[in-house]
């Protein structure tokens, strides 16, 4: 990720949605379902396949996060009200979910 795409700020910006600053000045508006639905930790995808493990309908349409955090200058860590809590989503990954 080039540096001027950094985060500056993760809030929520409703039940469903966390809303990510970019340091270039776009906003992202990430759907927290669609974010579980594509967790890409190893109870969620084959870790030597990368064959995701996780069936989409698996997920709830009512998940929500319970506790969002950074991860140092490479992720975010989202814990996730269906207990699911291994969840580490690299600033890449979730500037590709960007719209």
């Amino acid at each position: 990720m080039a540096p001027s795409s950094r985060p500056v700020s993760v809030e929520k910006a409703g039940p469903r949605t966390l809303r990510v600053a970019w340091s270039d000045g776009l906003k992202s508006d990430i759907d927290v379902v669609e974010l579980r639905r594509r967790c890409p930790c190893a109870h969620c995808v084959d870790e030597f396949t990368r064959r995701p493990l996780l069936k989409p309908e698996d997920v709830s349409d009512t998940v929500r996060p319970v506790r969002v955090r950074s991860l140092g200058r490479y992720a975010l860590s989202v814990d996730f009200s269906d207990g699911h809590s291994s969840s580490i989503f690299s600033w890449d990954l979730l500037r590709g979910l960007a719209p």
